[in-house]
C-alpha cells in the first residue's frame, strides 16, 4: 500500500520508495527511511496535498510524492470504515 491510501488518523510504518531520483532523494532527507512510523492527519478537500507527521513534524506532499512511499498499516483509525 502506498502513502496516499492513508485515512487520516492512520499510523503506519514505511517499508520502501519506489523512486532513485531526486525526488527520492528529497523524501529520504525529510525523513522518509523505511521502518520509520508516519501518520496522515489530513488530506486537503480536494485530494492533495496530503498533511503528515514524520519524526516528531509536520509536513505537506503531493500525491506523486505520497505515491512513491510504500507502508504498511498499524492501525485502523476511529470512526473509519473497514471490510
Amino acid at each position: 500500500m502506498t502513502l496516499d491510501r492513508l485515512l487520516p488518523g492512520q499510523t503506519a510504518i514505511i517499508t520502501q520508495l519506489d523512486r532513485t531520483d531526486q525526488q527520492a532523494i528529497r523524501l529520504c532527507e525529510m525523513g522518509f527511511i523505511a521502518g520509520q512510523t508516519v501518520t496522515m492527519i489530513r488530506k486537503a478537500p480536494l485530494g492533495e496535498p496530503f498533511k503528515i507527521r514524520i519524526m516528531n513534524y509536520d509536513l505537506c506532499i503531493r500525491k506523486q510524492e505520497a505515491l512513491a512511499v510504500h507502508v504498511e498499516p498499524l492501525q485502523t483509525p476511529v470512526g473509519a470504515k473497514t471490510a
